[in-house]
């Protein structure tokens, strides 16, 4: 299980008597792992003896603002792990975080040969639309169909010149591949929420799962025609 952890306590000049927005604006993202044969019990991954569970941060990547000293610097949420395409023995990680010098959030590839193995910082996507930096790049997922490579992400800026001010994004390459240049924005109807996290079924359907208040709605993306409908039946 590859998840967010998020440190308050390691926030460079602020600590823990520092107001919620200070300590918010301030806070230390990294990527952890936990595994499990049953899912009964979990126990973390450890690559630092810290029993953190930390698999990986963005320090020492010189093109990421990770390790600055200034406000929302240190971002580096939202993992996606997947199977690279064509290369069945390595693993590929999406995770979102934010440029330099542009300080514009991302989404970034990261590859291994397995989940325990050491990750490697590969390069940003450079699909999302906006340059603000108050811009908000979040759970971006990958899929294969029909003869196409997908990138699905949520966008979001709080910047009053922002045109599109949320939901979800969509870009496409033809082809199979895990780090493709050649992304294409795409125009998807439906979903406007955000945190938007795919299944692919063993039948092919690819759903969406998102937060609506206190549940979690589910849609269907259609490939054929670039629609999101409501799912209505779904064979597992």
């Amino acid at each position: 299980m590859y998840y967010t952890g998020v440190d308050y306590s390691d926030a460079g000049e602020f600590d823990d008597s520092e107001p919620d927005s200070a300590m918010q604006a301030s806070h230390t993202e990294a990527i952890g792992l936990a595994k499990s044969s049953g899912l009964g019990s979990w126990t973390f991954y450890d690559s630092a003896s810290t029993n953190t569970g930390k698999l990986f941060d963005a320090d020492n990547v010189s093109w990421l603002t990770w390790g600055d000293a200034e406000p929302w610097s240190n971002d580096c949420r939202d993992p996606f792990v997947y199977e690279r395409f064509g290369s069945p023995s390595q693993l590929g990680m999406l995770v979102s975080a934010k440029l330099k010098p542009s300080r514009k959030m991302a989404i970034v590839y990261l590859h291994s040969v397995g989940p325990e193995s050491p990750w490697y910082w590969q390069a940003p996507i450079d699909v999302t639309i906006s340059d603000y930096e108050d811009h908000a790049v979040e759970s971006a997922t990958l899929i294969y169909k029909g003869g196409f490579t997908y990138l699905f992400w949520t966008e979001a800026c709080h910047h009053e010149g922002y045109p599109h001010n949320s939901g979800l994004k969509a870009a496409r390459a033809e082809g199979q591949g895990w780090d493709h240049d050649s992304f294409e924005l795409i125009s998807v109807d439906g979903l406007k929420n955000f945190a938007c996290e795919l299944i692919e079924t063993s039948v092919g359907d690819v759903i969406f799962g998102t937060p609506t208040g206190s549940e979690i709605q589910f849609d269907l993306f259609d490939h054929t025609n670039l629609k999101i409908k409501p799912l209505t039946s779904c064979s597992l």
